[in-house]
């Protein structure tokens, strides 16, 4: 007696666990059945008074009753690969859904294929270790390079391919030509670990790779989630529309805002966040405040920031209490208040936010939203520099320097802006030309002082450019000499070096002021002792 599908009459061998025309889990349900043409009138007249629901942009539809199973299985083929032309991703099923029920759900659905039901699942990650011998780093090549672009694991990632360890970097972009595309690595791939040890996070890979020298053989352990980019991407789109785990779309979102692994799309970003927000996703909520407030891939929208910033701040996430902190002090999407924005600057600060320590201690300051206070002040800026945070690093040396809420202290002040310029602000070059070069708090060196003005003027330093074009003479005339040196090495200068600053020298400076990617040779390196190294600009001290 032959076999079928107790749900839409196909024939099924014997062996097979679900029906390869509907996807009917089988088994102990399968039954043996009178003829095939009964089984068929079953699923035109279960077709029939079946429903799909599905998502679009405005909403939920209901599709059903009068629609042939013919048309319903050609909709679904474009409801269930959301993303491709360019059309909107699909909502996700309602909120209380699980993926797991959506999962037994999917089983039973008339209306599957059976490709469908052959990639329902993604393929279990395949572990694999490659060996990439690293190439020289750009900006030093004494340091190894491996060629890739990396963001910390995404936690919705963790889940849907069981991977064993949440600790884990993903690969965004593999560089054309470096050593890591050689070595077979692919956007998607997450490392486990390098030469042994493991990289818990992006920072932690980036130590890993330059300590060692270019020429080494580097031994890399990854997962394989898929067999291509493009397939994990589609995997993941069909994720999101069929289970719709918040989580999961918002790290979809992500990867499309910053394109790690996707192609950059911010239209599709602020989708799936508005998707995963309206899921209570604590962190769509957050970005997709961003995304308003910067006007970034939607139309600014200074209230509708406001409101999501708020939304994920009532929920404890301390980055936007930080953020709406900023709304409040400066007036956008909200009515100006100073005091409720040292309010939610104080409950972000008290979670270890470190801007929102710095706006603290700025608030303190300058008596803005509570009284003025320079100890509390000097506190809140030493927590938030301790913290990390280089703009903060800065403003303690300052308060060093000057002895503001602290007792003076020009060592202190020094290493301050040092570690300032090595966490990224490079401000701290021109208080460093400052007191190197008058002598007033550190000894005189018109070498150091020569070359923190160098690099102050190179990132955008508008006081620096002034002094040297404007008021060279105020300096000694060893600076002088010593910074047309640089620049002459640097190959921007031709002149003599005499510390003559004449039109040739300020066209130099000014060359150097609109060339803030000019190389610096070995001969431009900071001088000894100085552990200081030139970063990009974050901000102006205000």
């Amino acid at each position: 007696m032959a076999k079928f599908c107790p749900n839409c009459g196909s024939g099924v061998k014997v062996k097979d666990k679900f029906c390869q025309e509907c996807g009917t889990a089988l088994g102990s349900r399968a039954k043996a059945a009178g003829t095939k043409s009964r089984g068929r009138a079953s699923k035109t007249k279960n077709s029939a008074n079946s429903l799909l629901q599905f998502a679009s942009g405005s909403g939920l539809v209901w599709l059903g009753g009068g629609l042939g199973v013919l048309a319903l299985a050609a909709l679904l083929v474009v409801v269930l690969r959301p993303g491709q032309n360019g059309e909107q991703v699909l909502q996700a099923p309602p909120a209380t859904q699980t993926a797991e029920t959506a999962a037994g759900q999917r089983q039973a659905s008339p209306l599957r294929t059976s490709t469908d039901i052959e990639t329902r699942k993604p393929a279990a990650a395949r572990e694999k270790i490659v060996t990439a011998r690293l190439a020289p780093h750009p900006e030093d090549p004494s340091k190894g390079r491996l060629g890739v672009s990396v963001r910390d694991l995404p936690g919705g990632l963790v889940r849907l391919f069981d991977i064993p360890v949440s600790e884990a970097v993903l690969v965004s972009e593999v560089i054309s030509g470096g050593p890591a595309e050689a070595a077979g690595i692919e956007p998607g791939n997450v490392i486990l670990s390098v030469a042994g040890n493991a990289t818990p996070d992006t920072r932690a890979l980036v130590r890993r790779v330059v300590e060692r020298a270019p020429g080494e053989a580097l031994s890399v352990r990854l997962l394989e989630l898929a067999k291509t980019p493009d397939e994990l991407v589609r995997i993941l789109h069909r994720e999101v529309s069929e289970n719709g785990d918040p989580t999961l779309t918002s790290n979809l979102g992500e990867m499309y805002e910053i394109g790690s692994v996707v192609r950059q799309d911010k239209k599709k970003a602020v989708s799936l966040y508005e998707a995963a927000a309206d899921k209570g996703n604590i962190s769509a909520m957050f970005r997709l405040a961003v995304q308003y407030s910067n006007g970034d891939g939607i139309a600014r929208n200074d209230e509708l920031a406001a409101k999501w910033f708020r939304e994920a701040a009532s929920k404890g996430h301390a980055d936007a209490m930080s953020n709406l902190g900023a709304a409040y002090s400066n007036g956008r999407g909200v009515a100006k208040d100073d005091v409720e924005a040292m309010r939610w600057f104080g409950k972000a600060a008290d979670q270890g936010q470190a801007e929102a320590m710095r706006s603290l201690a700025n608030g303190y300051s300058k008596g803005r939203g509570t009284t003025k206070d320079l100890a509390q002040a000097a506190q809140w800026y030493l927590k938030a520099a301790e913290a990390g945070d280089a703009i903060a690093m800065k403003l303690v040396g300052y308060s060093f320097m000057q002895g503001e809420g602290v007792k003076k202290n020009p060592q202190e002040a020094r290493r301050w802006f040092e570690s300032a310029i090595v966490a990224g602000d490079a401000d701290a070059h021109g208080f460093l030309a400052i007191m190197y070069g008058t002598g007033a708090d550190l000894k005189q060196d018109s070498e150091k002082a020569a070359f923190h003005f160098f690099e102050a003027i190179r990132h955008g330093d508008t006081w620096a450019l002034e002094q040297m074009t404007s008021k060279p003479q105020t300096w000694s005339l060893a600076l002088r000499r010593n910074l047309q040196r640089r620049m002459r090495d640097a190959g921007i200068y031709q002149g003599k070096i005499d510390g003559k600053f004449g039109p040739g020298t300020t066209r130099s400076i000014r060359a150097l002021a609109g060339a803030s990617d000019v190389a610096v040779g070995a001969s431009s390196a900071a001088p000894a002792e100085s552990t200081t190294s030139g970063l990009d600009d974050l901000e102006k001290l205000d």
